[in-house]
């Protein structure tokens, strides 16, 4: 009896333990479900992230564009505005917004516009198009997929090609956003310039707005789908935050001016010139280097000709050959020609392999002006060499006539001779001579010293009488 008691307060005082064991397994159940299911999604703030693209579309604008758009996913921004008034671009460029505008998880829409007649011609048609939503200005156009003079610039077998690159892309990009692939790719065959009416009338676009809040207006309520899923769009006077470039990218955007990198290549061969001809000086060299290497960095954003860029290379090499030799002759005018020839075909690749991208080239009067002031510096430089080479040889010219040397490089009339253990530039009037001939120093002319041969005796018994005063004749 006792020990059934016993047995019962026992089980009656275990209840509450028991109890408190079942509370905090539910409890930690509990948690550990609210641990295990997602965190419910941070609802995205109605904010519109807006950018401009004006001008040529080169590297520096995709950089731009994918970058803007890379921050408004990853701030969870309710839509990408990208305002566009554009002749065109560099291939890869249009190829790298228009693919990163197909994949973007947040709705993008490109407008054509404010800007009064603003257009979006050759590439900038495709990147209006590859938008979730395509809006014009009422008095903008769009069209001319392939750029204009093309066909006198392209054979018929290369302007099919790109024709048919074009039409995919067109028919790609329409199906993509649910429009009209039909017209669409009959304006791009008949390479029509389109206003905004009647790109809209015939379903290449979606909108037409006079101005950026009336679009937003217009399109508040429409639903798209992004690579993330269906989107209602929610701008109805949404804040618009307008995303500039950062100061690297301004600095890159000026001097990507296609004269402007011109010009930056230009001053930095000069600026070479001028360290060679004062060598002298160390520090001469760091503008040039400086000038030059912003210049490789402009046309690394342009469409450059790599056959151009190695033209004015070989001219600036030949302009400083020219520093070396004795007098103006063949390098200078070679390194003249080779170098207007490259300034004309600076930005004309030999073959374009976009059918977007515009024609870019360096002015031509800048070119002619360019070249004609290396010239006039270039004759400067050399004839302030000739003086000081004349006053150093005509310092030592003294003490030279009478000694006798060997010649190095041949004189015909014109070469090198070693006198005294050190080179100098020489002519001989009389005959041309050979490497190796034993000559006298006679004078000095031009800068150039004056030498006459020697017979082999002769040059001996002069040898050994040089060493006997103290010099050494080679």
């Amino acid at each position: 009896m006792r020990q059934q008691l016993r047995q019962q307060r026992r089980r009656v005082g275990n209840r509450p333990v028991q109890q408190l064991t079942l509370l905090g397994a539910l409890l930690c159940f509990l948690v550990a479900a609210l641990l295990a299911s997602p965190a419910p999604a941070r609802a995205a703030p109605n904010r519109v992230y807006g950018l401009t693209i004006d001008g040529v579309i080169n590297q520096l604008t995709a950089d731009h564009v994918v970058r803007v758009l890379d921050e408004a996913e990853r701030e969870h921004g309710a839509v990408l505005l990208v305002t566009i008034d554009s002749p065109g671009g560099v291939d890869s460029a249009i190829r790298r917004i228009t693919q990163a505008f197909l994949a973007a998880r947040i709705p993008v829409v490109v407008y054509v516009g404010p800007e009064p007649q603003a257009e979006a011609l050759s590439g900038a048609m495709f990147i209006t198009l590859a938008g979730h939503v395509a809006a014009m200005a009422p008095d903008a156009v769009i069209g001319a997929a392939l750029p204009a003079g093309l066909a006198e610039r392209a054979s018929p077998e290369e302007r099919e090609e790109r024709m048919a690159n074009a039409l995919q892309v067109a028919a790609t990009t329409a199906e993509a956003r649910g429009r009209n692939v039909q017209a669409t790719v009959d304006a791009v065959r008949a390479e029509e310039i389109l206003s905004a009416d009647v790109a809209a009338a015939d379903g290449i676009i979606d909108q037409v707005a006079p101005s950026v809040p009336l679009l937003l207006e217009q399109i508040d309520g429409l639903e798209v789908r992004t690579a993330s899923g269906t989107v209602t769009l929610a701008t109805r006077e949404a804040p618009i935050r307008w995303m500039t470039l950062t100061p690297r990218e301004r600095v890159v955007q000026e001097i990507t001016n296609p004269n402007v990198a011109y010009l930056l290549f230009s001053a930095g061969v000069l600026l070479l010139i001028v360290a060679v001809y004062a060598s002298a000086h160390l520090l001469a060299g760091i503008p040039a280097i400086v000038a030059l290497a912003t210049a490789i960095i402009a046309f690394g954003n342009l469409p450059t000709s790599w056959v151009g860029l190695g033209l004015l290379t070989a001219g600036a090499l030949l302009f400083i050959v020219e520093l070396y030799t004795p007098k103006v002759g063949l390098p200078g005018a070679a390194g003249v020609i080779c170098y207007l020839i490259g300034s004309f075909t600076l930005y004309q690749p030999v073959r374009q392999e976009s059918p977007f991208a515009p024609v870019v080239r360096v002015n031509p009067w800048l070119a002619v002006g360019t070249v004609s002031f290396f010239v006039v510096a270039l004759l400067l430089i050399l004839r302030f060499l000739f003086r000081a080479r004349r006053t150093a040889l005509a310092s030592t010219a003294a003490a030279l006539i009478g000694r006798t040397g060997v010649v190095v490089r041949p004189l015909d009339p014109v070469g090198t001779v070693l006198v005294a253990d050190q080179e100098w530039a020489a002519t001989s009037p009389d005959a041309p001579l050979s490497e190796g001939s034993p000559v006298r120093v006679t004078g000095s002319e031009d800068g150039l010293l004056r030498v006459m041969p020697l017979p082999p005796d002769v040059a001996q018994s002069d040898s050994r009488e040089g060493a006997h005063r103290g010099w050494r004749a080679p």
